[in-house]
């Protein structure tokens, strides 16, 4: 499963127990780690539930997505990302998944979420990247690359931008919460 998520995959939850308590926790645990406390209660409540995820969900396939009708267009581009992230991606690129302008499309993403197609992709990023600085030893390097950055330098300073702190920093200062 873990391996599923580091490659970007959306999996879904084939238990009845998904749904809007799943959406609710989410939301806590995402104002969890938007605030300065403590961390430690949130991702022990996030490893206890990808526990019982295991074993429980399905892969949701690029093709799958590609055909569906019933995905929006914000969330077309944004499942779009989610699967190529790691690549070298554009605003006209994610844009014509969703069968928009890149104009268009950057406009309803901001409506959206507040920021462009492009942050998106780096914030999409930096995220992966994050886990893995928390999860596997990796150098730091490696990952830059494995999460579609073109260079080390572009990373960190994507990378500090959104978390205030360098790469190795981060790692440091999680590394006891992870253990």
């Amino acid at each position: 499963m873990v391996n599923n998520i580091f490659a970007g995959e959306i999996l879904i939850d084939d238990s009845e127990y998904s749904g809007t308590y799943e959406e609710f926790m989410f939301s806590i645990w995402e104002r969890d780690f938007s605030s300065k406390t403590d961390h430690l209660a949130s991702i022990l409540e996030i490893r206890a539930r990808m526990l019982r995820f295991e074993g429980q969900y399905t892969v949701l396939s690029p093709n799958r997505l590609s055909i569906s009708t019933t995905a929006t267009k914000v969330e077309k581009m944004t499942l779009y990302i989610a699967h190529n992230y790691t690549e070298c991606l554009t605003a006209k690129e994610i844009a014509e998944e969703a069968g928009v302008t890149p104009d268009y499309a950057n406009a309803i993403f901001k409506k959206a979420f507040g920021h462009s197609l492009m942050r998106h992709v780096m914030i999409e990023r930096i995220n992966h990247a994050q886990r893995e600085l928390l999860f596997t030893n990796n150098p730091i390097s490696s990952i830059a690359m494995d999460c579609g950055f073109s260079s080390i330098s572009c990373f960190n300073t994507a990378f500090r931008n959104l978390n205030n702190c360098s790469p190795s920093d981060y790692r440091k200062s999680h590394h006891n919460i992870t253990d």
